[in-house]
């Protein structure tokens, strides 16, 4: 046994098992963050509430509010009145950036503040009167009986306690990195010795850099979500270090072009190290616009044409790469880019723009209708992989934000019967679906990758065979749609599940932030984001170990890919940023002269 498969050997009892111990501390710090918030969020909104006077009855009674609050007369309603000339969805009340706002569903309710109509969003204050039909409320801030121990003191507690595990794991984290870059540096094939000062260099320049956005993203964001980035962190490192394996590793040339491969692999790596820093940089640039300004709530418009728009000129002028059959990469020059991946981001912020809310059905069918046509472009291009994440992040965005359970199973219906005509009339659908149903009886071109990834993953046993004796030759894609049975293989399986739960705590930190979130758009965007994250990454890993059919869709931040990864990064930027939005006003004490409630409502019944 040569050094260099001798350290790999020994080093995979170390490798798998440091990354699964990195995964389950930020879990278990992710739990314990949630299950507090739930706690206190399972109130209704602290220190505001509206008291509800009856004209009918002359009775009073309190009314407790939620972050976003529909009034009507239905019973799915948040607020039931059932008052003569109450709509079953008349009007919407919502805590925005600190404010409360009054909106009418449709021009046709009637509503009044002060005695005044409206018919558009208004902002009310303590002790303003709302009027829908024969009943009066009245909005109470309570805001100057807020204690310095209040409830947001409860997670700063927690968050600062469990601070020394957050920067244990930063430190296990570094630990991973050294080990496996000093690995691969170290066993390097002596093809590329020669570069060996130079990959030490940018191996290096990438772990400094990463520190550095994270000491930046303390120091500018003060609800700077740290399990977030940490998370990402470790997914990323992971895939700059097995792609670090595939770029130094299984050269194939001939004596004649060896020197112009070698240099190509070279090159190849250090663009995949300037996309990472360029990246960072990114989300970090974007995080705080996002987190500082309401700029991404006024994109809506633009979101909704730019996605279409790239969409169209995917398919005007994609073409396929020799190992890929979709058409969804724009040539420009020698590089390619591709277009469908920021289409996706274009997507998550055009859902959050239109569901922040519960938008009145008018509103809900010309969404529909934008997402209709959005379908049928990526099946026209084809891009199944990207219908299948959208749809049920959609699904899910939508059901939380309206509770419209009915059109949801009116959606889930349609889609079905969408996906069996899709099957009926696109061809390479019907192969995939036939190399999944087949993979258990025969070996065929359709089902020939999963097969030879299951046999990668199988051959990793718990703790893997040791980084670089894998066999990526024996898979097709093996660095893109096939790396998580790479990393099963050289890493173990141990490592495939810390993947695994990498992807659930990035999801399980934005539940917590629209669990606290006080305002639509920022809980809607946040569940978008983190759901798209967890669901490409479920789908990635279940085409790769055969649980559903291949889609062609990537393993976030692990996969080759360069467009891929920086709409990744650009969705890391706007989940940190949203989630690092705080209420100016919310929970602070009252700016208001006159702190209690006024029962004097003089004699302006007339006016409703």
């Amino acid at each position: 046994m040569q050094i260099s498969d001798f350290l790999s050997y020994y080093f995979r009892y170390l490798i798998g098992p440091l990354l699964f111990l990195i995964a389950l501390l930020l879990l278990v710090r992710m739990w314990r963050i949630l299950r507090l918030q739930m706690k206190i969020s399972a109130r209704p909104a602290t220190y505001f509430f509206l008291l509800r006077e009856s004209l009918k009855d002359e009775s009073f009674s309190p009314v407790r509010l939620f972050h976003t609050n529909l009034i009507g007369s239905s019973g799915s309603a948040d607020m039931r009145i059932r008052d003569k000339g109450v709509r079953r969805r008349h009007a919407q009340l919502y805590l925005y950036d600190g404010s409360w706002f009054l909106e009418p569903v449709t021009t046709q309710t009637l509503v009044w503040v002060n005695g005044k109509q409206i018919e558009e969003r208004t902002e009310i204050v303590n002790n303003d009167v709302i009027g829908l039909g024969t009943t009066k409320l009245t909005l109470v801030d309570d805001r100057k009986y807020l204690h310095e121990d209040n409830d947001s003191s409860s997670i700063e507690y927690l968050t600062s306690s469990t601070g020394g595990q957050a920067f244990s794991t930063l430190i296990l984290l570094h630990a991973f990195y050294a080990i496996c870059m000093g690995l691969l540096l170290y066993t390097l094939p002596e093809e590329f010795i020669p570069h060996r000062g130079m990959i030490l260099i940018y191996s290096v320049i990438v772990i400094i850099f990463s520190d550095l956005v994270f000491a930046l993203f303390k120091i500018t964001l003060k609800q700077f979500n740290v399990d977030i980035f940490l998370a990402v962190m470790a997914l990323y490192l992971t895939g700059f270090i097995i792609q670090s394996r595939f770029s130094f590793w299984d050269l194939r040339a001939s004596s004649e072009n060896l020197e112009s491969a070698i240099q190509a692999r070279v090159s190849g790596w250090q663009q995949i190290c300037f996309i990472i820093l360029v990246g960072l940089a990114m989300a970090l640039i974007l995080s705080l616009i996002v987190a500082n300004t309401r700029l991404l709530e006024k994109l809506g418009t633009v979101a909704m044409i730019g996605t279409t728009l790239l969409l169209l000129i995917t398919l005007i002028f994609g073409r396929g790469q020799a190992t890929h059959g979709a058409g969804l990469w724009i040539y420009i020059g020698s590089r390619s880019i591709q277009l469908t991946e920021f289409a996706k981001v274009g997507w998550l912020i055009v859902l959050a723009s239109f569901f922040k809310t519960r938008p009145p059905l008018k509103v809900q069918i010309r969404f529909a209708v934008w997402a209709g046509v959005n379908f049928v472009l990526l099946l026209l291009l084809p891009d199944l992989g990207s219908a299948m994440i959208l749809l049920p992040v959609t699904l899910i965005v939508f059901t939380i934000m309206t509770s419209e359970y009915l059109l949801t199973g009116l959606v889930l219906a349609v889609g079905a019967g969408a996906s069996l005509i899709a099957y009926q009339s696109m061809p390479y659908v019907q192969r995939r679906i036939f190399g999944w149903i087949s993979l258990w009886e025969e070996v065929n071109p359709q089902n020939s990758q999963i097969v030879y990834a299951l046999q990668a993953v199988s051959r990793g046993g718990a703790i893997g065979q040791g980084l670089t004796r894998g066999s990526p030759r024996a898979i097709p894609l093996a660095s893109e749609d096939m790396v998580f049975s790479i990393v099963c293989e050289e890493m173990g399986l141990i490592a495939g599940f810390a993947i695994i739960i990498l992807f659930f705590v990035i999801w399980l930190a934005g539940i917590t932030s629209v669990v606290k979130g006080r305002d639509g758009f920022s809980a809607s965007l946040t569940l978008a984001l983190t759901t798209a994250f967890f669901m490409e990454a479920i789908i990635a890993i279940g085409g790769t170990t055969g649980l559903i059919p291949l889609t062609g869709i990537t393993l976030p931040f692990i996969a080759h890919g360069g467009s891929s990864l920086l709409a990744k990064f650009l969705m890391l930027g706007l989940l940190l940023g949203v989630s690092a939005r705080r209420e100016k006003k919310a929970y602070r004490k009252a700016p208001v002269k006159e702190a209690e409630i006024s029962l004097d409502y003089r004699d302006d019944r007339q006016a409703y």
